[in-house]
């Protein structure tokens, strides 16, 4: 009975620092779960309108809608990188962010006129154009992992 016993505490010592760092890294901010829906929308559209079609456009419209919605949400929240800056700067890059975010939701507005135009192939063009725009966000806003 004591070697069980003794078996179970070493068990428990050994895997229990690994559960807990565990959970810690699977953590997600509401920002994050918000901007994870958005990249899926995002490569899923990106994937889909190369070989566009009229009759697939409700589908990317659905999509983009996704993305304006998170887009939206997400301007409502604040990044983590806001928390490691001094008090007197987390304001300024709050108001950067929302700015940025405002810049991302407008080209977002702007692919879904193109789609609702049939304008697949500019739509296309802008849609790789995020890329950059969220690139350059992440280096901004986006806390180091």
């Amino acid at each position: 009975m004591r070697i069980i016993l003794l078996t179970i505490l070493l068990t428990m010592t050994v895997a229990l620092p690994s559960l807990v760092s565990a959970s810690e890294e699977g953590e997600h901010t509401a920002l994050d779960t918000s901007m994870d829906k958005m990249n899926d929308a995002y490569r899923d559209l990106r994937r889909s309108i190369r070989d566009a079609t009229e009759e697939q456009k409700p589908g990317y419209l659905a999509l983009m809608e996704i993305m304006i919605k998170e887009a939206k949400a997400g301007k409502d929240m604040v990044p983590e990188k806001v928390a490691e800056l001094p008090e007197a700067k987390q304001a300024d890059m709050i108001t950067a962010y929302k700015k940025e975010m405002d810049g991302l939701i407008t080209e977002l507005e702007e692919i879904f006129t193109l789609i609702e135009q049939n304008q697949f192939d500019e739509a296309s063009t802008a849609l790789r154009g995020l890329r950059t725009i969220k690139s350059e966000g992440h280096d901004r806003f986006r806390k180091e992992d």
